[in-house]
């Protein structure tokens, strides 16, 4: 199984604007809030205490941030950074 298999590739956004890490995990649980119909601040809570465990960054502007949020099953969102 590839990861691909998991992606909702109609939600890879691209360009979202720079700034610090905490900026960033704002900006994607707004956008998945939105998507998904779940509270922007229960998604950011849940990003920020997966980065307490360890960054979810590669490097080089690559990162997969992710939580888990009670009642939703599968990974539904891919954002993509800019370079």
């Amino acid at each position: 199984m590839q990861l691909s298999d998991f992606l909702d590739f109609d939600a890879i956004k691209t360009g979202l604007p720079g700034g610090n890490k905490r900026s960033l995990l704002q900006q994607l649980a707004n956008a998945a809030g939105q998507r998904l119909g779940v509270d922007p601040a229960a998604i950011l809570a849940s990003l920020s205490e997966r980065e307490q465990l360890g960054s979810t960054g590669f490097g080089q502007g690559v990162a997969i941030p992710h939580g888990k949020i009670e009642g939703l099953g599968e990974v539904t969102l891919k954002y993509e950074l800019p370079k």
